[in-house]
């Protein structure tokens, strides 16, 4: 397991809070209680333990990153092919497009 894979000391933390609760349906005293150990919003608290429900393990509720993988594509493939043929075939065959510079 490499320092990148370990659990950080807040995910072990929010882990030790969010295991007692079990699996059954958590009441909102039991969030407001959660709440004030973790120091969250009390609907973050529901938020984060039905991903830990998910994954029962202390890196379940590690931070996401925001927005897409790297690697992956904003486009559809069909659109993807559209946009290579126009820049491939339409594009350099225009003579009033002027590079800026």
């Amino acid at each position: 397991m490499t320092k990148e894979d370990r659990p950080t000391e807040r995910e072990i933390g929010i882990a030790r809070v969010l295991r007692p609760l079990g699996a059954k349906p958590m009441t909102r005293s039991q969030a407001v209680v959660a709440r004030k150990l973790l120091g969250l919003h009390w609907t973050s608290v529901y938020r984060l333990r039905r991903r830990f429900l998910g994954d029962p393990v202390a890196s379940s509720v590690a931070p996401m990153l925001r927005g897409p993988k790297p690697g992956d594509k904003r486009v559809a493939p069909p659109v993807e092919h559209v946009i290579t043929d126009v820049l491939a075939r339409w594009l350099p065959k225009q003579r009033e497009l002027v590079l800026l510079q």
